[in-house]
């Protein structure tokens, strides 16, 4: 069977790409710049967090619209029906505004992620109570060593205190080992009855994160079990 291509070749610098059963798509390039980020395992993507380079594609000629429409002529969209993820490569916090065009685009039952590791602003939760269909992906992690891009996850889950429990799911990462006593208290600073997932710092060819522990079955196993007992709903 020969493979559909759909998207650009270089899809690195591409807005649009297919990703674990996701069409993903992002209206900004650059971000904060997180120590473990995934995009630091290719070298020019590595280079552009440590430059603080920001680049809206909508300044190349690239706008939300003319992304959604390449989207929806995608198989993937209009047969597939893939679920769309906003934010992948970029935080959300970046692309508030491109990402609500774009889901205005969107038929109302098409379903949708965004993704983030910042506190939500007031725009951000009006687009959420707005979009049914959308669900907020919230990255939590315990303070690492030597991380420089700060986030207090207290202040995090805060800001989604009030958004419809359903349309909020909580995914810890990235968990390191040998760091019990952080790891717990981030489980038991989760808001009753919350949707989580469990995720250990990736270590592939990412060089300044190599010293630390990894986080293994068994530490996974001790979240679970404490997530279980307070009733959270384990995914």
């Amino acid at each position: 069977m020969k493979r559909h291509k759909e998207f650009a070749i270089d899809w690195l610098f591409s807005p649009l790409r297919l990703f674990g059963g996701f069409i993903c798509v992002d209206f900004h390039l650059g971000c904060a710049g997180c120590l473990y980020c995934l995009n630091r395992r290719e070298g020019r993507l590595a280079e552009i967090l440590d430059r603080n380079v920001q680049i809206d594609y909508s300044s190349l000629g690239i706008g939300t619209k003319e992304i959604f429409t390449l989207v929806s002529s995608c198989w993937s969209f209009s047969q597939a029906k893939l679920p769309i993820r906003l934010g992948h490569s970029t935080d959300w916090r970046y692309q508030v505004e491109q990402t609500q065009e774009f889901l205005s685009f969107l038929p109302d039952d098409y379903p949708a992620v965004v993704l983030t590791r910042f506190p939500l602003s007031k725009e951000q939760c009006d687009s959420i109570r707005e979009n049914k269909n959308v669900l907020c992906h919230i990255s939590l992690a315990p303070p690492l060593s030597g991380e420089k891009v700060h986030v207090d996850y207290d202040e995090l889950i805060l800001s989604a205190a009030n958004l419809p429990r359903d349309q909020i799911f909580f995914m810890c990462r990235p968990l390191i080992g040998n760091n019990k006593v952080e790891n717990e208290r981030l489980i038991k600073s989760l808001p009753d009855g919350a949707a989580v997932g469990f995720h250990g710092l990736s270590l592939d060819n990412i060089a300044d994160v190599t010293t630390y522990a990894s986080f293994t079955a068994n530490d996974e196993r001790v979240l679970r079990d404490l997530a279980l007992q307070r009733s959270l709903r384990v995914y």
